[in-house]
């Protein structure tokens, strides 16, 4: 699950159609009131075990490491149509426009120790960047491949409405169309950086994408909700969901959402357990936003609304409750990283 940085200002609610939609509704009006909604004032929009991008209320970002310390704030990306996400090693971070339709986004730009820098050139977005020679990019009619070495793969593809989700580990990702249906495109990082393999079946148009360690399973959502397991086996997500947004998935199962507004125009979130093969498991539905993340294993999920954090394990029931989280996520290793109402970020042990 990767909410970009609209979907976070927004709140995540896009009514029958999950986390990626856009929204013309000037920010600050739409942030206005965001704590009296029920809406975290602190998002952690990327973790590792080195550090942290965290999103402000009021539109600012903060690179924080592994001590605590801010590194870096950003007040521009917002304002410009911008996403953010980690290089190599958190808080270090790359900016890239993420309109899915036009060649409009600003620059991208990375901040590495603290100093930013232009990355790459104009009419590109990032996909993903471990460093300005290490990415995967995507233009109006190709995706790029750029590798350390100089050696550059170019991939034919409507690269407007291109969406990436890459496993925890970084290590194996897919690319799919949030506009149209495409084959699904498949990657796996190497000692020399990332290389396509063979196209995956069609999917789309999508909403989310998720990829547990390993690439299986691999999790597609939007109209018609798929988990790609072993072989390629190509199976329907069976739940009770009028529509399926956002994903979490790990080796063990997952969990899929619908965010809707219910009576008086309340903020809801409808969570459902899926196993690997697609079936519903669990069911849990919060009447609030809440901002959901699994771990590697899949075997325990966060779940943040109100300032409560929960611990749900893998059947759906509560292992721990938390006061005072905002937002949570989990790094790679299955460290469990929370920021707190305050914007204090900690990490906790290894799930």
């Amino acid at each position: 699950m990767r909410r970009t940085l609209l979907a976070v200002f927004l709140g995540g609610v896009v009514l029958a159609a999950g986390c990626s939609a856009a929204s013309t509704t000037p920010p600050a009006a739409e942030h206005a009131g965001a704590e009296g909604a029920g809406r975290a004032a602190f998002v952690l929009v990327a973790a590792d075990d080195n550090g942290a991008v965290v999103y402000e209320a009021g539109g600012i970002l903060r690179g924080v490491d592994r001590s605590g310390k801010q590194v870096w704030s950003d007040r521009r990306a917002l304002q410009v149509g911008a996403d953010a996400d980690c290089l190599a090693r958190c808080p270090d971070a790359v900016f890239s426009g993420v309109d899915t339709t036009t060649e409009t986004g600003p620059e991208p730009w990375q901040v590495v120790s603290g100093v930013p820098a232009p990355f790459g050139g104009p009419s590109q977005r990032v996909l993903t960047a471990a460093s300005v020679s290490d990415a995967v990019l995507a233009t109006r009619s190709f995706l790029r491949i750029l590798r350390p070495g100089g050696v550059e793969e170019r991939i034919p593809v409507d690269g407007r409405g291109l969406a990436w989700a890459e496993s925890p580990d970084r290590t194996v990702a897919v690319a799919y169309s949030l506009i149209s249906t495409q084959p699904l495109l498949r990657f796996r990082r190497h000692a020399d950086g990332w290389h396509s393999m063979a196209a995956g079946p069609p999917v789309g148009p999508a909403v989310d994408g998720c990829v547990a360690p390993g690439g299986r399973p691999t999790v597609v959502t939007g109209e018609n909700p798929v988990l790609l397991g072993n072989g390629d086996r190509r199976l329907p997500l069976r739940t009770d969901l009028r529509s399926v947004g956002e994903c979490a998935f790990g080796t063990a199962g997952g969990i899929v959402l619908e965010r809707s507004l219910g009576p008086e125009g309340r903020r809801q979130t409808a969570i459902r357990g899926v196993d690997l093969g697609g079936n519903q498991t669990w069911t849990r539905n919060v009447s609030a936003e809440a901002l959901v993340a699994g771990a590697p294993s899949g075997q325990l999920f966060a779940v943040a609304q109100r300032n409560t954090l929960e611990l749900v394990d893998g059947t759906g029931a509560t292992t721990a409750t938390t006061v005072d989280v905002a937002s949570a996520r989990f790094t790679a290793s299955g460290t469990l990283v929370t920021v707190s109402t305050n914007g204090n970020v900690t990490w906790y042990p290894k799930n």
